[in-house]
């Protein structure tokens, strides 16, 4: 953690906000998973997170306590070998991504717009980042809407009292050599294992992260965004 920060999003010129663009975008964890590999921000592993097994009976229903709630969506196996192999667990959710640099870094920014095929960038610093992202999180709450969701979770929104709850996490990302666990790992992170880490190979990116999770009311289980980038209009000058 960097006791004081530079944040960096990098753009071609025609989304830069601090410009002449007046919209702002949330990716999702499924597209940057499903980019062409000659894209650099592609990463096959986004929002996956494999659990292996290892001479354990393999046995998955919908209640099984190895899985969280929040993970009531994909689950299968991508490879099993007798009692061995390994399951992947996929989540998606909207993401905000930018770079997180110390002030001395400053150097560096030239270096990452060739890495992600850029002409532009825009910044904020330390001060604004918590104003920033309160303004992000206003945008997205008022732009969602039932058609963000896949059809299961539009039918629990239909009949949920409760309404929904957003929750925010933010995180620099975690860079591992390897997003595989035992299945006999706790569960209390699996989230962020999912989410906020990322192969070694990005390390150099310097990823920080804002999450967006869409929860039920009643239960607090997540519900399954669409894979839907959302641009958003914003105030011109905000930045």
């Amino acid at each position: 953690m960097f006791l004081s920060s530079l944040y960096v999003k990098y753009c071609d010129e025609r989304y830069n906000i601090t410009k002449n663009c007046r919209t702002i975008k949330f990716g999702t964890l499924e597209e940057y998973s499903k980019l062409e590999t000659s894209d650099p921000r592609a990463d096959s592993t986004e929002g996956v997170l494999s659990r292996t097994l290892d001479n354990e009976e393999f046995k998955i229903s919908p209640n099984d306590p190895r899985f969280p709630n929040f993970f009531s969506g994909d689950v299968y196996v991508q490879s099993m070998k007798g009692v061995q192999g390994v399951i992947k667990t996929n989540i998606n959710c909207h993401v905000f991504c930018m770079t997180q640099l110390e002030p001395s870094q400053s150097n560096v920014i030239t270096q990452h717009k060739e890495h992600f095929k850029v002409n532009s960038h825009w910044e904020i610093d330390d001060a604004k980042i918590g104003i920033f992202l309160n303004y992000l999180i206003m945008l997205y709450r008022n732009s969602l809407t039932i058609d963000d969701f896949l059809h299961e979770s539009q039918e629990i929104i239909k009949n949920n009292f409760l309404g929904v709850n957003l929750e925010i996490r933010t995180h620099s990302i975690n860079y591992v050599d390897t997003k595989s666990i035992s299945i006999r790992d706790n569960n209390s992170d699996l989230f962020d294992r999912a989410v906020f880490h990322k192969s070694d190979k990005f390390r150099n990116e310097q990823e920080y992260r804002i999450a967006f999770i869409v929860k039920n009311g009643n239960n607090n289980q997540l519900l399954h965004i669409k894979n839907n980038q959302k641009i958003v209009n914003i105030i011109p000058g905000y930045i």
